[in-house]
């Protein structure tokens, strides 16, 4: 008989980075920013671009060998860091300064959470029958050139445009529960609204946390 131990721990894995976040926007108290400004633009910047080119040389590797699969699990991990440097060069007041600051905190928050997301969804692909489906009705070099092309898309919109991120950002949270006076650009930080257990962030950013674990879960 198979111990019910192990689809419990798991159920709890993917429960905890939920019930963290809601710990932390439910009280200010516990929310409190570390701010490092420099030394996370240095240190997050400088190890994901070098971690997405070592993604792209196993993806290069993978594409001489013609296995897709370990393709996808090369573009996940070259996504991520792609994605991941985009939150580390835009740190305010390092290149994003005066008042492309407050805009390009959003795109922090953002690409360290897309960054997960991104990368999630290529590893749990790669377990499922979409990466046979995939395989033979798209060219392996074109989809990598197409997450190449995604990716300095993403990073010229984010660290040109980082005011375009807030009025989005906005615009999704207040659709799905977001009070209407949220700052997104906060990420949590703040006051939250009377009675509102999420901080008024809405449920988007826990359903977000949520599907990611359990992509990751999936892909384990």
């Amino acid at each position: 008989m198979r111990s019910p131990a192990r689809p419990l721990a798991a159920m709890v894995i993917a429960l905890s980075p939920t019930a963290l976040l809601w710990w932390l926007l439910a009280d200010p108290a516990h929310n409190q920013p570390w701010v490092i400004k420099l030394e996370h633009f240095v240190i997050t910047s400088n190890v994901s671009i070098v971690a997405a080119f070592v993604g792209f040389l196993v993806a290069r590797a993978a594409l001489g060998v013609a296995h897709f699969r370990t393709l996808l699990v090369a573009l996940g991990f070259a996504s991520m860091a792609g994605i991941f440097a985009v939150h580390g060069l835009s740190t305010p007041d390092v290149l994003q300064q005066g008042n492309r600051a407050a805009a390009a905190s959003l795109v922090v928050a953002v690409s360290g959470q897309l960054s997960l997301a991104v990368a999630a969804l290529f590893f749990a692909i790669r377990y499922t029958a979409l990466a046979d489906w995939l395989e033979r009705r798209l060219e392996a070099g074109a989809l990598t050139l197409a997450t190449v092309v995604a990716l300095a898309g993403y990073a010229t919109v984010a660290l040109g445009w980082p005011a375009t991120f807030t009025g989005i950002a906005h615009w999704i949270l207040v659709q799905t529960g977001a009070q209407p006076g949220y700052d997104p650009s906060t990420y949590g930080y703040g006051a939250p609204a009377a009675g509102d257990v999420t901080g008024g962030a809405g449920w988007l950013p826990f359903a977000l946390v949520g599907l990611v674990v359990a992509l990751y879960l999936f892909a384990t």
